[in-house]
């Protein structure tokens, strides 16, 4: 087991499809982060020019204007970041869910099988594409949340700023937010992390249906656009969309929601990977 999952995480972790949508998802978030600062940068300029001009000043350094309102996770401005999350379930699938597709056709599987069992193999799968899915989309969140720190100062979110914050009123954590406004971004971050992997595993679930690699790769985008969708169309419905509470805050979220998604999201992909892997003829 040890073998073949340390096999996988290689595998996923330098295949060219990973490097790639690693790079092309670090540049969007860097240029968000580069759209953050110098709207930063025009705000205290403007403030500057004001104070010349008035000789009254307000405080260029106002809780308003923050790494914690900045940084991707929080930026409901910016195009680029906006972008970021509209293709987080295509940068995930493209990390290493379209491996067991790939490997089906080639042939590769049957060579693996020969020497472990399927158990092994499809859990092995599992942890690599979830491990990979997560990592190509947080990693260049913190190249963000970095590059956007050295310019813009770490204010404490003040609750009398709140009209400049992606932190909705009645959200569950929230308050969290205004309290330890760092604790509240990790958590973000771990959150992004462990949806992207989950959405990746979505993939080889799509596997089993169909060998086409383009429909395994792209079925999480679908499918994540229409709950989307929903979520902004039906009425009552509770804000269901991970696209839209896994980014800016603006909207009600639940945390038993997110909490729920995570729960089902993984109990189906494992199961269906596990229990139809090994009922799976490669032969």
């Amino acid at each position: 087991m040890r073998s073949v999952l340390f096999m996988e995480i290689k595998k996923a972790f330098t295949n060219k499809l990973f490097l790639l949508s690693l790079l092309t998802a670090a540049a969007i978030a860097l240029y968000a982060a580069v759209f953050s600062i110098l709207s930063y940068y025009k705000y205290t300029e403007a403030d500057l020019l004001s104070a010349s001009v008035s000789g009254f000043s307000l405080n260029p350094e106002l809780p308003g204007t923050t790494l914690f309102t900045s940084w991707i996770g929080a930026d409901h401005i910016s195009p680029a970041a906006s972008l970021f999350y509209l293709l987080l379930p295509l940068i995930a699938a493209l990390g290493y869910g379209w491996s067991y597709c790939s490997e089906c056709k080639s042939g590769y599987i049957k060579n693996v099988t020969t020497r472990t069992s399927k158990t092994n193999y499809f859990l092995s799968k599992y942890i690599a594409v979830f491990l990979a899915g997560g990592t190509v989309v947080t990693v260049p969140i913190l190249l963000n949340i970095m590059a956007v720190a050295v310019f813009i100062p770490a204010i404490q979110p003040d609750v009398f700023y709140d009209v400049y914050y992606a932190a909705h009123p009645w959200s569950t954590l929230t308050p969290l937010f205004y309290a330890h406004p760092v604790v509240y971004m990790l958590l973000k971050i771990v959150t992004t992390f462990i949806f992207a992997g989950l959405i990746s595993e979505i993939c080889i679930c799509i596997s089993f249906l169909s060998k086409n690699k383009f429909v395994s790769v792209f079925t999480p985008l679908f499918l994540l656009l229409f709950i989307n969708y929903l979520s902004n169309t039906v009425n009552n419905l509770p804000q269901i969309s991970p696209i839209q509470f896994l980014h800016t805050g603006k909207i009600y979220v639940s945390l038993s929601v997110i909490c729920l998604e995570v729960v089902l999201l993984f109990a189906v992909s494992f199961a269906v990977t596990l229990v139809r892997g090994k009922k799976n003829d490669i032969f």
